[in-house]
This record gives structure tokens, C-alpha cells and sequence, in this order.
């Protein structure tokens, strides 16, 4: 594999005399244009740290701290209309370890986005322009293999969400069965056929009563739930008063029988919806990654 900081130096240098030839129509395009941004704001991030737009999702990367031997790589996935470095600023401490163990952190910011596989007629139009799981299964992700050499397949690659990104996360690695190693999910929901009352969800897939059937079948993971197959650390809360609690203890249940017991994890502390909650999870989420390693040390 090649360096992947030797491989930055050397986008930044084709790319940078591009800036300076691109035709007034060409600016005018959402390109898969690389910028870098100042990280003073995020003081967590000791190295590198660049911010991309591809398929008009912003996504911060992060390079593991300059004295450590790369182990893999972590897809940060946010809550619901948190901003994409709103983790590493008030639970810092994931952010640091992680980069301290030699991870690359990929934190794309999703806004208001469920994930969903798409859109429908009744779906809000203030959601509609909300990027769906395919800007990152099928721009993003391409994208940083063939640019950055990160998120290869052959690599150590981990997802980690939380509240709607835990749903994001569970929706990805259905969808992408080969792609991680391991996933961590904390504080999401996963059958939204519990929560029909959710007004999220209504305002994405319509009234729960008049589309029942879309509701159980479509972006359902439990209705999907044999076809899973990655190792998972699932966290939640058990003074949740957001999302229930009850969402990923349905989770862990289905997966009993369809893990090993050393591929599962569910932790439920009696906390609530914070990142009081989230940033105590640091340590035995990113435990839980290391064990799952392909390059254990």
C-alpha cells in the first residue's frame, strides 16, 4: 500500500496548478475539487487534516498523528444535522486516540440525512436535498480508494455512528457486507416500524398507517437483518429519552444467534442521548476495533 501521506503530498500537487486552468463553466460544477481548511477549530486533529466535496457532501479527513504506524481506518458518522466535526469537539477524546492509534478518521457531513436508498412522493422537500447512502457507497468511497488509498478493501476499515448515524452505519455495512472489519453503534434506531410516531421518519417515507409496507421493507435493518454479517459494538443508553432504547436492544437480540459471541457487544448504561454518553464509549468502541484488526500488534 502506498504511503497515504506521500500519496496526499502528491494529489495536492496535481491538483493545485488544475485551480489555475479550470474555465469560469468549470467552476460552476460541483467538482471532486480538495481544499484545505484550517484545523485550528478542531484542536483534537494533531496532523493533517483536509476537507473534500464530492457528490455535494463535505468530508473532513483526518491523518492519524505523525509518530504512528497506520492501522486502518474509522467512517465517522454523525447525529442527525450535526455539524461533520462536531464529535472530535465535544468528545474529543475519540478523535485523539484514534489518531494516536494510528487511524485515518473519514467524517462526511450527511445534514439531515436517514440514509435512506431514496426518495418518495411524499418525502418533505426541505429533506429532498439531503444527501441519500449512496453519495457515500457510491461517490465517496470510490473516490478515497482511487484518490487516497484509503477505504480499500483489503484494509482495516471500521464505521462508527451515532443516534441517525448508527442507522446510517448498520444501513452501510448491510450494503457493503465486505468493506469493514467492525462497526459501532451507539444510540440508533433500526426498525422504524417501533417508532411509527417518529416524525423523521414520516417526513422521509410518508404517514406510518398509509405505507406500512415501506416502512418494514425498505431501509428496515431488521427486516434485513440476514444478511448481516460484520462484527458490532452496539451502545445505547438506557435514560435515552431521543431515540429508545428498546431500537438496539432489538438489534443485539437479532444478532445473537447470527454472531459470534466475540463479534457482538451491547453495552447499555444507565445514561441518556449526549456525548456524556458517547464520549464514555471511546475506549471500548475503539478496543472493540482494535481486536477486529487485520493487522493486530
Amino acid at each position: 500500500m502506498k504511503s497515504y501521506k506521500m500519496n496526499l503530498i502528491l494529489q495536492l500537487l496535481i491538483f493545485i496548478p488544475f485551480l489555475f486552468q479550470c474555465s469560469e463553466a468549470d467552476k460552476k460544477v460541483k467538482s471532486e475539487a480538495i481544499k484545505i481548511e484550517d484545523n485550528s477549530k478542531v484542536p483534537s486533529l494533531r496532523d493533517t487534516l483536509i476537507t473534500i466535496n464530492i457528490a455535494n457532501v463535505k468530508c473532513d479527513i483526518a491523518f492519524p498523528d505523525s509518530g504512528s504506524t497506520y492501522r486502518g481506518n474509522i467512517l465517522l458518522l454523525q447525529g442527525f444535522n450535526f455539524p461533520k466535526e462536531d464529535w472530535c469537539k465535544n468528545a474529543p477524546a475519540l478523535c485523539r486516540e484514534a489518531a494516536r492509534r494510528g487511524y485515518t478518521m473519514i467524517m462526511p457531513d450527511m445534514g439531515r440525512s436517514v440514509y435512506a436508498d431514496t426518495f418518495f412522493a411524499e418525502t418533505a422537500p426541505i429533506y429532498k436535498n439531503q444527501p441519500l447512502r449512496s453519495a457515500l457507497c457510491d461517490s465517496l468511497f470510490p473516490y478515497l480508494k482511487k484518490n487516497f488509498d484509503i477505504l480499500l478493501n483489503e484494509q482495516s476499515n471500521f464505521i462508527l455512528g451515532l443516534s441517525s448515524g448508527a442507522r446510517g452505519a448498520a444501513l452501510i455495512v448491510l450494503e457493503e457486507p465486505n468493506l469493514f472489519s467492525a462497526a459501532g453503534l451507539l444510540s440508533g434506531d433500526y426498525d422504524q416500524t417501533g417508532i411509527p410516531g417518529d416524525v423523521i421518519m414520516k417526513l422521509y417515507y410518508g404517514n406510518f398507517e398509509s405505507n406500512k409496507k415501506r416502512w418494514k421493507e425498505i431501509d428496515n435493518i431488521i427486516t434485513d437483518i440476514d444478511q448481516w454479517k460484520t462484527p458490532v459494538y452496539i451502545g445505547h443508553g438506557k435514560l435515552d429519552k431521543v431515540v429508545p432504547h428498546a431500537q438496539s436492544k432489538q438489534l443485539n437480540d437479532s444478532l445473537k444467534t447470527r454472531l459470534k459471541p466475540n463479534e457482538l457487544i451491547f453495552n447499555e448504561p444507565v445514561m441518556g442521548h449526549d456525548y456524556k454518553y458517547w464520549g464514555s464509549e471511546t475506549l471500548p468502541v475503539l478496543n472493540f476495533f482494535d481486536r477486529h484488526n487485520k493487522n493486530k500488534s
